[in-house]
């Protein structure tokens, strides 16, 4: 499985669409994380767990014509969207894990519905290798603090 399959199967089980580059690579990171290649393609960067070839892979799935990026002009937020072509690409990847797909479209279904804040508190409280480079390390811990003393940090 490569970048762009991880893509394609993120925007898939977020429900075809995702507002965000920061989100997308935190979305893809997890992903990546759960089927044990995510040291093929993350990195620490400034904001944690960063892919170089992500921005390269997205490029790639437009000019497939497999997802369309817009950006909203009032947020300058990058909105990245599935094609019908885009689908039917999630379908196949989705088949080829078999059994492993659903727990895996539960959990990116679950993260891809969270506030930012609470993606990023989750990450930074459990990935220490990718904070090295980080330059928001003291403004996520606030955020875990903050999630911790609700009793909402996800236990997985």
């Amino acid at each position: 499985m490569d970048l762009k399959d991880l893509l394609i199967l993120t925007l898939y089980w977020s429900g075809g669409a995702l507002s965000g580059l920061t989100r997308l690579h935190k979305l893809v990171f997890l992903l990546a994380e759960k089927l044990k290649i995510h040291r093929r393609y993350f990195i620490p960067g400034p904001f944690g767990p960063y892919a170089p070839g992500l921005r390269e892979a997205l490029r790639d799935l437009e000019k497939q014509k497999l997802i369309l990026e817009n950006v909203d002009q009032q947020m300058v937020t990058p909105r990245f969207q599935l094609t019908r072509e885009g689908i039917e690409a999630a379908k196949n990847l989705e088949t080829r894990l078999g059994e492993q797909a659903s727990s895996l479209k539960a959990f990116i279904s679950y993260f891809s519905g969270v506030p930012l804040t609470y993606l990023l508190a989750y990450i930074y409280s459990r990935y220490e290798e990718y904070l090295v480079a980080s330059q928001i390390k003291s403004k996520v811990s606030k955020w875990i603090d903050y999630y911790k003393y609700r009793g909402r940090l996800y236990v997985a």
